[in-house]
Formats: C-alpha cells, sequence, structure tokens
C-alpha cells in the first residue's frame, strides 16, 4: 500500500472540511439574520456584557400549584 503524504487530506477529509465550513457559515448567516432582527426591533441597546451579574437564588422558589 502506498503511503499518501502527511498534509494532503483524503477525499473524505476534504469531504468532511467542505461540510464544517458550510455548516458554519450557515450558523454565522443565521446570526447575522437575527442580530439585523433584533436591532430593527431596538432590543439590541448595548453589544456589552451587563455590568452587574444576576443574582444567585439561594432558596428554591415556591413552587406553583
Amino acid at each position: 500500500m502506498a503511503e499518501r503524504t502527511k498534509n494532503k487530506p483524503t477525499p473524505k477529509q476534504r469531504r468532511s472540511m467542505q461540510y464544517s465550513e458550510d455548516i458554519f457559515q450557515l450558523f454565522e448567516t443565521i446570526h447575522e439574520l437575527i442580530s439585523f432582527e433584533l436591532d430593527q426591533r431596538g432590543l439590541i441597546k448595548e453589544k456589552k456584557p451587563p455590568k452587574n451579574k444576576p443574582p444567585i437564588m439561594k432558596e428554591k422558589p415556591p413552587e406553583k400549584k
């Protein structure tokens, strides 16, 4: 059996890499669409994380019956 070079991906690896790149591009497109919609609706005011952390609940909230 002939040895392949270490840097040359197999056809299966190339298909997998292309699939991963396509999925990444799809996620990026979805992110842009959602950001655009939120911006249009005025729901994005700051792109910074909040300064104050949310409070930590020490007790469980009462159960609803």
